[in-house]
């Protein structure tokens, strides 16, 4: 079934509280949210817990645009912020759990909340670093081993929403804040509106085009827009239960998308490697998926994924700074797919001129419909202009594009290298390195030529089942990679640094540049024409 096939959620002029009560009227007794740590939610149980919490935190003193940091794993706590925060009218602003020292003590500081919700395995660590706000922590779970002041507890107070009304609200207003993953600089906040929320949503509802008897599962973590806007919230926008696991692993995936009938997920490319590298089990044949939304969606394991697991993969193309702009509505292996019909999309040149079909330009987009951008950075008037220019959205991103529409991407425009007068994709390259069953992770980035522009560096996180041989690397690189684009330089490390948000981190790899440790496999020749001597 096309991806657009399903249609739009009809009210998007809600609020995200507004939206969850329309659920409540539709379908009040059925399944809505289960937690695979917790509890099974219906529509009219999910509404009330919700309420309750945003009564508390109007008694707990949060007024209209205030900002509520939360930091929760996987837990139902976390979807009652999502909508009491919505219908007190306050600003929820989720923070990684990954988040340490200076990272997390910026957004902290950033957020300028007046109160967290947060899980009592955190309340040590957010206190710490909030030492010099005024911030309030309310903790969630067993009481923190911490002394001194400043921790309460409305969550396990006794719960109502007698006299509690929701504020009113527009779709334009505030409803969250997002933070990027800083992998080029400082991360910065992207303020959603509750139509920008919705919008979110609903596009990833529509690529995953549910059907009745679907139940959507992610083992991705809720303070991303993955899991809570493109499969929770859509999922609830279209009568879809979900089911919440509470983190992804290797071992007991296969497992938890059995028990819980799941028949649609996401799964992160480093997912589906890490699936695709286990030993075949017994709940893996047994799966009931009907589709992955594999993000990226490397064409070197497309079809591996659906011919193995029997399910099959679509993906999408968004940021966190605009939406869910793509989907594969059809078959397209490689392709990023083509624009939803909301959005109005481009490949531009350095001055924003379009590019003709399958000539590599930058992703600009901008809406067709009101109220589903987000409303610029939080406290950054100048990154929102220098991202919005000429009435577009800059993402950063390059990308070519067929004359039927299909977007292929090609790389983040910052992580772009040029060797040998060409343009070298390091996404490309990744991919195919990832290809080879000896290497479990990698990155690809520039590092400075003895000639001109860029060399190509690898570096490898080996797979503890393969022995990783540079020589057999680079052949396999040579075999699916053109010349100028096989690395030059090969590099082995156990971990890659990577943001609290999963990407990694090039800056610091680049700083580094070759290292003692770095294999020289010299630069890739030429091919020589057929016939030549």
């Amino acid at each position: 079934m096309p991806a657009t096939e399903l249609e739009p959620f009809p009210e998007l002029s809600t609020t995200v509280h507004g939206a969850l009560e329309i659920a409540v009227a539709r379908r009040p007794d059925e399944s809505c949210v289960r937690f695979l740590a917790g509890r099974d939610l219906t529509s009219s149980e999910l509404h009330a817990e919700s309420m309750r919490f945003g009564a508390a935190l109007q008694r707990a003193g949060v007024e209209p645009g205030d900002r509520v940091i939360v930091m929760l794993d996987n837990r139902e706590e976390f979807l009652f912020t999502f909508f009491g925060c919505s219908a007190a009218a306050a600003t929820m602003v989720p923070l990684n759990t990954g988040l340490r020292g200076t990272s997390l003590r910026y957004q902290i500081e950033d957020a300028e909340a007046r109160l967290a919700i947060v899980g009592a395995e955190f309340a040590a660590l957010l206190r710490g670093e909030s030492a010099d706000t005024d911030l309030r922590l309310v903790v969630v779970g067993d009481a923190p081993a911490v002394e001194g002041e400043g921790y309460d507890d409305f969550v396990g107070a006794p719960r109502t929403a007698d006299g509690f009304t929701p504020v009113a609200q527009k779709r334009r207003d505030r409803s969250m804040i997002l933070y990027t993953s800083g992998t080029t600089g400082p991360p910065k906040g992207i303020v959603y509106s509750h139509g920008s929320t919705l919008a979110f949503a609903d596009a990833g509802a529509r690529g995953y085009a549910y059907v009745p008897g679907d139940v959507a599962f992610t083992c991705l973590p809720l303070f991303h827009v993955n899991a809570l806007l493109n499969v929770t919230l859509g999922a609830i926008l279209h009568d879809t239960p979900v089911v919440v696991s509470p983190r992804f692993s290797v071992s007991s995936f296969w497992d938890e998308v059995v028990a819980a009938g799941g028949t649609t997920t996401p799964m992160l490319g480093s997912m589906a490697t890490l699936l695709l590298q286990r030993e075949p089990c017994d709940a893996e044949r047994r799966n009931p998926l009907r589709t992955a939304c594999v993000v990226p969606a490397s064409i070197e394991y497309h079809h591996e994924l659906e011919d193995r697991f029997g399910l099959h993969v679509i993906t999408f193309y968004g940021l966190t700074d605009a939406g869910t702009l793509t989907t594969t509505a059809e078959t397209q292996v490689g392709s990023a797919g083509q624009a939803f019909p909301e959005w109005e999309l481009i490949l531009a040149d350095d001055d924003d001129r379009p590019v003709p079909p399958g000539v590599i330009g930058e992703m600009l987009v901008r809406p067709k419909v009101p109220h589903i951008t987000p409303l610029g950075y939080w406290r950054k008037s100048d990154a929102t202009v220098e991202a919005w220019q000429n009435q577009w959205i800059h993402t950063g991103d390059f990308m070519r594009a067929d004359e039927n529409g299909h977007f292929y991407f090609v790389d983040r425009k910052k992580d772009a290298i040029r060797s040998r007068g060409e343009n070298v994709s390091s996404f490309e390259v990744e991919q195919v390195a990832l290809s080879h069953p000896a290497v479990a992770d990698a990155a690809v980035y520039a590092v400075p030529s003895d000639l001109s522009e860029d060399d190509v560096m690898l570096a490898v996180v080996p797979s503890a089942r393969h022995e990783l041989d540079w020589d057999d690397l680079r052949a396999h690189c040579a075999e699916r990679l053109p010349f100028f684009a096989v690395p030059r330089y090969f590099r082995r490390t156990d971990t890659l640094p990577r943001t609290a948000n999963g990407k990694v981190q090039k800056t610091g790899l680049r700083r580094e540049g070759v290292t003692g440790d770095t294999a020289d496999l010299g630069r890739a020749r030429r091919a020589p024409a057929k016939g030549a001597a």
